[in-house]
């Protein structure tokens, strides 16, 4: 099975889709991001952070924080959500 990463509500499947977005979104646009926050959740890792970078930042709140849901299996990511949140 491949792995996934949903970017906000966009999916990419399979390593070429996921090496696709990387160069497109993370590297192409030089994104940072810094960790405020790491979970361990039932064996699952949950990372908040604050992003920054070349992207378009139109209508986007300031600072974007955005959390990071990863499942790893045998040493390998095979899922990652990337969605924002707003507190309860």
């Amino acid at each position: 099975m491949a792995a996934l990463v949903n970017d906000v509500h966009r999916e990419f499947w399979g390593t070429e889709a996921i090496r696709g977005w990387v160069a497109r979104e993370l590297v192409g646009d030089r994104v940072t991001v810094a960790v405020t926050e790491v979970l361990d959740h039932h064996g699952d890792t949950i990372i908040r952070g604050r992003y920054d970078g070349d992207y378009d930042k139109t209508n986007l709140p300031d600072p974007l924080i955005l959390t990071h849901y990863f499942t790893v299996r045998d040493g390998t990511i095979v899922t990652l959500i990337v969605i924002p949140n707003t507190p309860a």
